[in-house]
């Protein structure tokens, strides 16, 4: 046990061996100076140490746990209590104070709240990192079911196109049997023109520019029904392509919004996570306050 006497003014008196190891002096060294050269300058120059020794100067009887600079320099921590003796008037005439040492305690603490609040920390960024996944996914989620409506609407148009085929098809079957039928009244035609003699040739040249233009008329409806047929074998290919783009766009929405439903879980588990880690360091706190009462 370390121990040290004061006066009422703070000027050290006495120590024992222990707490003169404790705080590097010799007791020639200690003796006569002041109690402010054991503590931190930033509590020598605060009101709680003026406070402290005007306590002690009433009698008060103080415990607790303080922070106390050795002669090195290091912070070394005492669970201590600051005693003050009486005389038969009831003045204070001196101050013994009882300590032990806990600085590996204090350290130890002290990294474990670093600790917690590195972790607090790290779950409050994961939270919102799973905040802003969640937001992403969902981005990603209307994305995705904007692309497989387009792909739908697309599909529609190229299923119309279709259709416009197909009736271009029958137009072409149309023209084919016009022209047949033009070619074989050009044929009878030119069969009467014939059975005219003179009187028919005039009639027979006519007959002759009908056949001809029946002929054309039928390479082209065949030129046409083979474009025709070319642009409903790429309409097909087109529909096939585009049924599976909204099969594949549909299965990303799915995909997608399961992975939003599990990174909204992850995120209710982070919460959960934070609440806890608070809850946690509001505990260690106030254990805290409690040792140093």
């Amino acid at each position: 046990m370390a121990m040290i006497t004061f006066s009422p003014q703070g000027v050290i008196l006495d120590a024992n061996d222990n707490m003169l190891a404790l705080m590097g002096y010799s007791l020639a060294e200690a003796r006569g100076q002041s109690h402010r050269m054991l503590c931190p300058a930033e509590y020598v120059a605060s009101a709680d140490y003026q406070q402290h020794w005007q306590r002690l100067a009433r009698g008060e009887y103080i415990t607790g746990r303080f922070e106390r600079v050795n002669r090195q320099g290091a912070r070394v921590w005492l669970e201590a209590s600051y005693n003050p003796i009486l005389d038969n008037e009831g003045r204070v005439v001196k101050v013994v104070k009882i300590a032990q040492d806990i600085t590996r305690v204090m350290q130890q603490q002290q990294q474990e709240e670093a600790l917690m609040r590195d972790v607090h920390q790290l779950s409050l960024d994961t939270d919102r990192s799973a905040a802003q996944g969640a937001d992403i996914v969902q981005r990603a989620v209307d994305g995705m079911q904007q692309v497989e409506t387009a792909a739908q609407h697309t599909s529609q148009l190229i299923g119309e196109l279709g259709d416009y085929s197909q009736q271009i098809d029958t137009l072409v079957a149309a023209m084919r049997k016009i022209a047949a039928q033009t070619n074989l009244l050009a044929i009878n035609a030119a069969i009467e023109a014939a059975h005219a003699a003179e009187h028919g040739r005039g009639f027979a040249v006519v007959a002759g520019e009908v056949r001809a233009l029946a002929e054309q008329s039928r390479k082209a409806a065949v030129e046409i029904e083979g474009m025709t047929k070319a642009i409903q074998h790429g309409v097909a290919a087109a529909i096939d392509g585009m049924a599976t783009c909204v099969a594949q766009a549909g299965g990303g929405v799915t995909l997608t919004r399961d992975a939003g439903a599990v990174i909204h879980q992850v995120n209710l588990g982070m919460q959960d996570v934070v609440k806890l880690m608070q809850a946690f360091r509001t505990v260690k706190q106030e254990e805290t306050l409690t040792d140093a009462r």
